[in-house]
């Protein structure tokens, strides 16, 4: 009887953990979504990975979202057999939400600049995306609720290199390069303004909200790659 009611405890305080982290993930994923929208909305190229879901996209006559929902999903269905620990509720937010949200966020942009904006302006709003892209990135991979599928692959390669997520990024997204040049997806500014401030930003922001997820009591109790 005592040990019934100790796991029941146990199974009631991990409940409320899990509704902090997912409470604490929302923000992120819609902050997330933002910056890679106003990042592809510039036209003047995005992170790597987008840019090669919008090369698929336009390969396959399919959104951008519509393909970075279905490149979400084969992820997680690889990860769930290849590596279950990454796995979570959050994965499944972000690999489910990312790609509908962002075509949301792409119709909005649309209407908010029914005419494309200067280049100067645009080269901006990629840049801005980018710092807000990081900032969420920074944020929801201390959560250990369970990682986006693009950050699955990346803190696999992290593992192998046993360097940081950011220096993993810089090796992943040079991969994926070559895949935007194959899929003929946008290369432009915006691509390498990502290459360039992507993988540093998201150790910088990592490393300034770990102390206050760790006190929300919420992130990995284990010394993280990031």
């Amino acid at each position: 009887m005592k040990q019934n009611a100790k796991s029941a405890i146990f199974t009631c305080e991990n409940g409320k953990r899990l509704l902090r982290q997912l409470l604490l993930l929302l923000p992120a994923w819609i902050v997330l979504a933002l910056g890679i929208a106003m990042c592809v909305f510039s036209g003047v190229g995005s992170d790597t990975n987008t840019s090669f879901q919008q090369g698929l996209g336009r390969m396959l006559g399919l959104q951008t979202g519509t393909v970075t929902l279905i490149f979400n999903c084969t992820v997680l269905a690889i990860f769930i057999f290849a590596n279950r620990s990454l796995v979570g509720l959050g994965s499944l937010v972000i690999g489910f939400g990312l790609g509908p949200l962002l075509n949301l966020y792409l119709d909005l942009l649309g209407k908010i600049f029914p005419t494309m904006p200067p280049m100067w302006a645009r080269i901006a709003l990629c840049t801005l995306g980018v710092v807000i892209s990081c900032i969420a990135l920074g944020w929801y991979v201390q959560l250990d609720a369970g990682v986006q599928p693009m950050d699955m692959l990346i803190l696999t390669v992290a593992k192998l290199i046993r360097k940081s997520y950011g220096t993993a990024m810089y090796v992943y997204c040079g991969f994926m390069l070559l895949t935007t040049w194959l899929t003929g997806g946008d290369i432009g500014v915006g691509t390498f303004i990502n290459l360039l401030l992507g993988g540093k930003l998201c150790d910088v922001f990592a490393a300034m909200w770990r102390p206050l997820i760790r006190r929300l009591g919420v992130g990995s109790k284990k010394e993280e790659t990031t």
